[in-house]
């Protein structure tokens, strides 16, 4: 009861703060300033909708998604935002302190988990979103909490309506309509049920997938990533327990859900098997002498070796340009060079383990041959050869195939033993067909080259014994 008593004594406390504003920024501050903003507000952070977008990143982790199109839902990776809604830009922890990354290198402060809208988390590559709703002042609001008791939720705390109506006004925008959106309901507002529904309908309509859709049009099966876009049903909400609001919009779903103390990297992975659907989240808050969650819950500021465990739900504190970098494993910096084309090719380099693209595409190297099954096992082609997409050499039951995820992708790379290998990129180059052993692939196959050299020889041959006759 006494620390009870405590708690509320330090909560009050922190409610007073709320109240008392600081000096109103020079500019940008904090991680608005670091990451190039030029429009912030009077408390230093970047406007809704300005942080600058890294076109390398914006296309690299494009790529990233596109590889997992026909991955079922709950093996598809998404970038995820811890506790998304609790951002300094719309007006949670305003007498915010503490510089990111932690360790936090004096007393400080930090009530919010992320700095930029959701506009902004869009943009740079975030598809999933934890939210916790809590009714209190006559509305759904989006809440940190933590318990029942609303001591910390106010009229201006953000409502759910206008949460949802940012992500849905987001994917309305040319190019972003077919985006995967992932909503997670860590705390659902059972308070009032009807109201959580609505928001959910009004601010995508048809796009949700509901749980009677994926009854009635997939028998119960989660589908791919690509058959959900197809169909345009792109926005998936869940929780993780058995509160589904009445299974009208929101899904249950389990998972293994774990803290970044207990992440262990790459190959033990914190002890996730090939094949579990797993979701690991830290926390950067931190109240003074209460809470300090870099070191009670753990954050991460490398993406790295998550993505080499394929962990499927990376929930991340801070999402800013610079940590997500550390998510691709893909391209390397200033890959593609050059526009992309129906004729282009990419290899591995066995220098950086990163994809570069090759003009010629006659270079001999070997190819990277998937299981045909077991997407996670590789071998190299029997033989080298320029880039072909019909002329591979590759082990039974293996076929010429592309990493889809980190973890296949650095299960290929152990294998490369100092070679740079051909990967099969061509399905995802703008103007591609389907080969056939009539249509030539991408590049001439070495049978190609030899026969078009002795066809010029027999030419040469002719020519010189016709000219030879003339002259005597």
């Amino acid at each position: 009861m006494k620390t009870f008593r405590y708690m509320k004594s330090v909560i009050v406390c922190i409610q007073l703060l709320v109240f008392i504003r600081g000096s109103l920024a020079a500019g940008c501050s904090y991680l608005s300033a670091d990451t190039g903003c030029k429009l912030c507000d009077e408390r230093g952070y970047c406007l809704r909708g300005t942080v600058p977008v890294d076109q390398w990143l914006s296309f690299a982790l494009e790529t990233q998604r596109d590889l997992q199109l026909d991955e079922p839902f709950f093996n598809v990776q998404i970038l995820d935002g811890h506790n998304s809604f609790n951002t300094r830009a719309d007006g949670y922890g305003i007498n915010d302190t503490c510089s990111w990354p932690p360790p936090y290198k004096r007393p400080c402060m930090a009530f919010a988990n992320q700095e930029f809208s959701f506009t902004d988390m869009l943009n740079m590559g975030i598809r999933g979103y934890e939210i916790d709703n809590y009714w209190c002042k006559e509305d759904i609001r989006m809440a940190h909490l933590g318990s029942d008791l609303k001591l910390l939720c106010f009229e201006r705390t953000r409502t759910f309506a206008e949460g949802m109506q940012e992500i849905g006004n987001w994917m309305k925008v040319f190019g972003n309509s077919n985006e995967l959106i992932r909503i997670y309901l860590d705390r659902p507002g059972t308070d009032n049920p009807d109201r959580v529904n609505s928001i959910l309908r009004e601010s995508f309509g048809n796009r949700i997938l509901t749980p009677e859709e994926l009854k009635l049009r997939y028998s119960g099966v989660w589908p791919t990533m690509r058959t959900l876009k197809e169909d345009r049903n792109n926005v998936v909400v869940l929780i993780n327990s058995n509160d589904d609001l009445g299974g009208e919009v929101i899904h249950k779903a389990n998972w293994t859900n774990k803290n970044y103390n207990s992440f262990t990297p790459y190959p033990l992975c914190g002890g996730k098997p090939v094949g579990g659907t797993w979701r690991f989240y830290g926390d950067a808050t931190h109240y003074p002498i209460v809470w300090d969650g870099p070191t009670q819950t753990g954050v991460t500021t490398d993406l790295t070796e998550l993505m080499k465990c394929h962990i499927q739900y990376p929930a991340i504190d801070y999402i800013n340009p610079q940590l997500l970098r550390t998510a691709v494993f893909t391209w390397a910096e200033g890959e593609p060079s050059h526009a992309l084309t129906s004729s282009s090719c990419v290899y591995i380099s066995a220098a950086d383990h990163r994809w570069h693209v090759d003009d010629g595409c006659s270079k001999l190297r070997y190819f990277a041959c998937q299981h045909k099954e077991k997407k996670h096992l590789w071998s190299l082609s029997r033989t080298t050869g320029p880039y072909s997409l019909t002329d591979v050499d590759c082990p039974a039951s293996y076929a010429f195939g592309i990493p889809q995820n980190g973890y296949r992708h650095q299960k290929l790379v152990e294998i490369l033993k100092g070679r740079d290998i051909w990967i099969n990129y061509s399905p995802f180059l703008p103007g591609y067909n389907e080969p056939t052993e009539e249509t030539p692939a991408t590049a001439p196959s070495t049978a190609s080259v030899i026969h078009i050299s002795l066809s010029y020889l027999c030419v040469a041959i002719v020519t010189i014994f016709m000219f030879n006759r003339c002259t005597y």
